[in-house]
C-alpha cells in the first residue's frame, strides 16, 4: 500500500525484529518532535513503549511505515494500546523528514480500522495543547472527536471509532483547509 503523496512507502505490523529500526527512527527524530510525541524531552525511547510496540503477543496494535527504497528505513509508527476500560490509547510518531506527507494519517486510519474490527468503540490520545500538527491530524482523521482539557498543557482527544463517516478511506489524504485550521483552533478554546 502507498499514499498518493508518498509512493515509496509500505505499511505493515511492527515485529520484534524492528527494535533497531525503531532506535534508528528515534535517532532521526528531532528533540522537538520527540518532545511532542513523548510529551516531554526524552533521551531514549521509553522502555515500556518500545516493549509494547515490538511485542507480537501483546494486545497493542502497532503499525509501521517503511521506505520501499534501498534504505528500507522506518518512517513512522502508530499504535493503539488497550486499557482496562475497554478503550485504547493512540500514539503516532513520524520522522521529521516525512511529516506532512500523509504517513501519520495513513498509519492512524489503519490503526483505528483495526480497533473497530476488534470490537473497540472508543479510542483516545493525549496531545500537548501546543501541538497543532497532531491536533490537526486528529481532526482530519476523526472530525467528530471530542476534545477535553486534561491539564494546563494537555488535551485528551476522544474518538468514537464506530462512526463510519468519521474515518477516512484507507490511505487517503486531503489538504488541510482553512476550515480545518478553524476547527483545530476552536477545539483548543473549547477545552
Amino acid at each position: 500500500m502507498t499514499t498518493a503523496h508518498t509512493p515509496h512507502v509500505a505499511f505493515r505490523d511492527i515485529r520484534p525484529c524492528d527494535r533497531d529500526a525503531l532506535a534508528d527512527l528515534f535517532a532521526r527524530t528531532s528533540p522537538e518532535s520527540r518532545a511532542a510525541r513523548f510529551m516531554g524531552g526524552v533521551a531514549e525511547i521509553p522502555a515500556g513503549y518500545l516493549a509494547d510496540l515490538i511485542c507480537s503477543e501483546c494486545a497493542t496494535i502497532s503499525v509501521g511505515a517503511f521506505a520501499t527504497t534501498a534504505t528500507h528505513e522506518m518512517l513512522g509508527v502508530a499504535s493503539a494500546s488497550p486499557d482496562v476500560r475497554g478503550q485504547a490509547e493512540l500514539a503516532v510518531w513520524v520522522a521529521d523528514a516525512w511529516q506532512q506527507r500523509g504517513i501519520g494519517s495513513a498509519l492512524l486510519a489503519g490503526v483505528l480500522r483495526r480497533l473497530t474490527g476488534q470490537g473497540y468503540t472508543r479510542a483516545y490520545a493525549y496531545v500537548a495543547s501546543s501541538n497543532r500538527p497532531a491536533l490537526g491530524l486528529l481532526h482530519r482523521i476523526a472530525p467528530t472527536a471530542e476534545y477535553r482539557r486534561t491539564d494546563a498543557s494537555t488535551v485528551t482527544v476522544l474518538i468514537d471509532v464506530r462512526q463510519p463517516d468519521g474515518l477516512p478511506k484507507p490511505l487517503s489524504r486531503r489538504r488541510r483547509t482553512a476550515r480545518d485550521e478553524q476547527a483545530v483552533s476552536e477545539s483548543r478554546h473549547q477545552v
